[in-house]
């Protein structure tokens, strides 16, 4: 569920947050480390209103709603590039896997090359998915040796290197 909602604020270039609170959704944003995209299930109030806004029964939300079970506090998730950015039903609309949140989860079996994980610290300052697209991404190409003199790691906002960091200091790779 944190996914879609986070994607539903991308398409409006809005921070989740900022998303919910227009909309009147109670949504429990920083249950674990790694924030909205790992929601715990959502009483059927927010359903229902989200449902009245999106136009999509209940029926369907309840589908994508994370387990319970599943919503731990973790250090980290997985997540493999290849099958993130090429969604092979709509190629325009890159998604989080919701196998990625289960807490036996592991990286790609398809694509064990370009599987990793990603520290829940680098997912939590995302205020939406479009800025958890760039944290991959950015990540994805550090691996692959496309350093283009950027920090280490980015904050959600490539502006700012700094913001949403752990701290200050800007890592330079030779």
């Amino acid at each position: 569920m944190g996914g879609w909602l986070g994607r539903l604020a991308s398409r409006y270039r809005l921070p989740l947050k900022r998303f919910a609170a227009h909309y009147g959704l109670e949504l429990p944003l920083a249950t674990t480390k790694v924030g909205w995209l790992l929601l715990p299930p959502l009483p059927e109030r927010t359903l229902k209103r989200i449902a009245r806004l999106v136009r999509i029964s209940t029926d369907t939300l309840e589908a994508l709603q994370t387990p319970g079970t599943w919503v731990t506090d973790r250090q980290r998730l997985p997540v493999c590039g290849a099958c993130l950015f090429v969604n092979p039903l709509d190629v325009t609309s890159p998604y989080w896997m919701r196998a990625w949140l289960a807490p036996d989860a592991a990286p790609c079996d398809i694509h064990a090359e370009e599987a990793h994980w990603i520290d829940a610290e680098h997912l939590r300052p995302c205020r939406n998915f479009a800025e958890v697209l760039k944290v991959v991404g950015y990540y994805d190409a550090y691996r692959r040796g496309e350093r283009y003199g950027l920090p280490l790691w980015p904050s959600c906002d490539l502006q700012s290197p700094t913001r949403g960091a752990t701290s200050g200091v800007r890592a330079t790779v030779a």
